[in-house]
């Protein structure tokens, strides 16, 4: 006889008790797609030579203020410019505020709320159960038949899962979740310190991923630039030197090469 049992999160409210079972695990590994779909920054896409594979998971780590949250909307935009359905998770930013946000670099995320291509979910990472925070994820997926997510903070769920295993195991239900349904996502994960290439920062969730992108700053002639560099591309070749960028009016635009990775 087995003797194993799981917990469950659940909830009560006057409608009685509601029950939030986890994601089922895959039985067989999934692999990344054949395709290629568009960054939204057009040097990354060169860098990657060609974009980021479809169905794949790519990590965006770095500091406070280096563009994570800029990178991620570039690449959902390019993904709505295109007629694909698209999902933005949030914790720390509500919609209103992103939208407005977006805006200032000449996306309209609204009129891609109203029909129905984008849809946005904010989620308070003090009162968040995580498996009904990937339920939700998962019925919106299954409803829109979204091709793209862009997940902004993973960081957040550490409040609700702080062991970090927990936390690796709760994301990777999601991301084999969102392989399975043939999504391709971008998790933002922010550092605590100023990392550098030479620097590489514990991996963690990182270790899940199919590509690892590092924005970071680089001190030059006493004032700190801006940097992006490519850490891990899996199954594919990649740029691997280190270029600067800014943000545009556009967004995040490459200016130069700044060193080479060896």
């Amino acid at each position: 006889m087995n003797n194993t049992s799981s917990a469950h999160e659940f909830k009560i409210n006057s409608n009685g008790i509601s029950i939030f079972p986890k994601l089922k695990p895959n039985s067989t590994p999934l692999s990344v797609g054949e395709g290629r779909l568009s960054t939204g920054v057009n040097v990354l896409v060169d860098m990657m030579r060609g974009g980021i594979q479809e169905q794949s998971f790519i990590v965006v780590k770095g500091g406070a203020g280096v563009g994570k949250t800029i990178m991620g909307l570039q690449f959902i935009f390019a993904g709505l410019k295109e007629g694909e359905h698209c999902i933005i998770i949030l914790f720390e930013e509500k919609q209103e505020q992103l939208v407005h946000e977006a805006g200032r670099m000449g996306w309209n995320l609204q009129d891609f709320i109203t029909n129905g291509q984008l849809q946005i979910i904010y989620s308070n990472p003090n009162t968040i159960l995580p498996d009904e925070h990937n339920l939700i994820i998962k019925s919106y997926v299954e409803e829109m038949n979204a091709k793209r997510l862009f997940y902004d903070g993973v960081y957040n769920l550490e409040s609700a899962l702080p062991d970090a295993l927990n936390l690796k195991k709760h994301v990777r239900l999601l991301i084999d979740f969102l392989k399975g349904r043939g999504v391709t996502t971008i998790l933002t994960n922010e550092v605590p310190e100023l990392f550098t290439p030479e620097k590489m920062p514990e991996l963690g969730i990182s270790s899940l991923a199919d590509g690892i992108i590092m924005l970071h700053f680089l001190d030059h002639q006493n004032r700190y630039e801006r940097a992006m560099s490519i850490l891990k591309l899996r199954g594919t070749d990649h740029d691997r030197s280190v270029r600067k960028y800014i943000f545009g009016d556009r967004g995040i635009e490459m200016v130069q090469k700044a060193f080479a990775v060896k």
